[in-house]
């Protein structure tokens, strides 16, 4: 006898992902990695939260990775001028 499984077309997962907490880093880094077959309804939540956040909806259709790198620019460049004022702040 043989048992036939039938599967749906979709992860018993899909459409479980909260991306509203996520941050403009992660939803990017989601975005590259998302399985956009298996799981059609996460990959739909994701692109409706990266539209509704403004800084990532202009860059919705750009490159991933240069997304990735301008938040990651962005964060060194604050880090940068942090320091900077921290030790202008030690000069007399």
């Amino acid at each position: 006898m043989v048992i036939s499984v039938i599967r749906s077309q979709t992860s018993l997962d899909d459409g479980n992902i909260d991306y509203a907490t996520y941050s403009c880093a992660a939803l990017l880094d989601a975005r590259s990695n998302i399985q956009r077959e298996p799981y059609p309804q996460n990959y739909e939540n994701l692109r409706v939260e990266i539209a509704m956040r403004p800084a990532l909806a202009t860059n919705q259709e750009s490159s991933d990775q240069t997304s990735i790198e301008t938040v990651f620019d962005a964060a060194i460049g604050k880090a940068i001028v942090e320091v900077v004022l921290a030790l202008a702040s030690t000069l007399p």
